[in-house]
């Protein structure tokens, strides 16, 4: 079975441009490093559970 799946059309250049384009739109400040996904108490959160999980980790223990 051969595989005829080739993305160099007119219309998948074109759908491809027109999704780059929405994405720089739609996330550019977050391309940009302006911001990031995480919002509230995420940055408070994560350092004591990697600290718990390495800490696991290092005793060879699954930490759940």
């Amino acid at each position: 079975m051969k595989n005829n799946l080739k993305l160099t059309g007119r219309k998948d250049v074109f759908f491809l441009a027109i999704m780059a384009g929405l994405i720089l739109i739609y996330f550019y400040k977050i391309l940009d490093l302006h911001t990031g996904f995480y919002s509230g108490d995420h940055r408070q959160q994560h350092y004591p559970w990697a600290f718990f999980y390495a800490a696991q980790i290092k005793q060879g223990m699954l930490p759940w």
